[in-house]
């Protein structure tokens, strides 16, 4: 009875493995369509994190099939969470333009080439860039500003539209300019920034 038992724990990680596997590659190919899509976006962190998330997954489960004690390691799971949580707020405006970043290109309240005012705070100008993180104006003696994207969603600005006709979604979506990759920063922008 006892190797049945055994056998079955062992037919059963072996299917959870076989799972991992799968949602690892169904992550991948998701990827992908998002790498065609957003080009600025740096898949292969991304990857690389739901890969260990969904192994850590796995292996805890298979640890709970062989009957291992994990109310000590979900403790010590929960704790580390908890400090990383910690930090996680402490940085929040810089986390939350990501998700800002996707509702403007949902609503679209300006496009590259359209002026902004930001009356709060005293800044004008031209939208030159927008990415992932920021939005780059380009004021009236030639300097460029980074704005957080999250700023366009706390306070009220003014639009005056522009020519370029490039709506935010067409913006994220243009391809690198060649030599340009993932990590290499925006070379783009020139260094010359005032802080917003």
């Amino acid at each position: 009875m006892g190797s049945e038992f055994g056998t079955f724990q062992i037919i059963l990680s072996s299917l959870i493995l076989l799972a991992a596997v799968a949602a690892i590659i169904g992550v991948r190919r998701a990827l992908k369509g998002l790498k065609k899509k957003m080009p600025k976006v740096d898949v292969n962190r991304v990857g690389a994190s739901a890969r260990w998330i969904i192994f850590a997954l796995a292996f805890l489960m298979i640890l709970s099939i062989f009957e291992f004690p994990l109310t000590a390691i979900v403790a010590t799971i929960g704790t580390l969470c908890g400090v990383v949580a910690i930090g996680f707020v402490a940085n929040w405006s810089i986390l939350c333009n990501f998700p800002c970043t996707v509702f403007l290109v949902a609503t679209r309240p300006f496009n590259v080439g359209d002026e902004l005012e930001i009356p709060a705070d005293k800044i004008r100008g031209e939208v030159v860039d927008i990415s992932l993180a920021y939005t780059v104006l380009r004021d009236s003696e030639d300097f460029y500003i980074n704005i957080p994207n999250a700023q366009f969603l706390q306070k009220q600005f003014r639009r005056r539209p522009g020519h370029s006709g490039v709506t935010l979604g067409e913006q994220l979506r243009k391809p690198l300019p060649a030599g340009e990759g993932a990590g290499d920063g925006d070379k783009s922008v020139p260094p010359q920034t005032k802080p917003a």
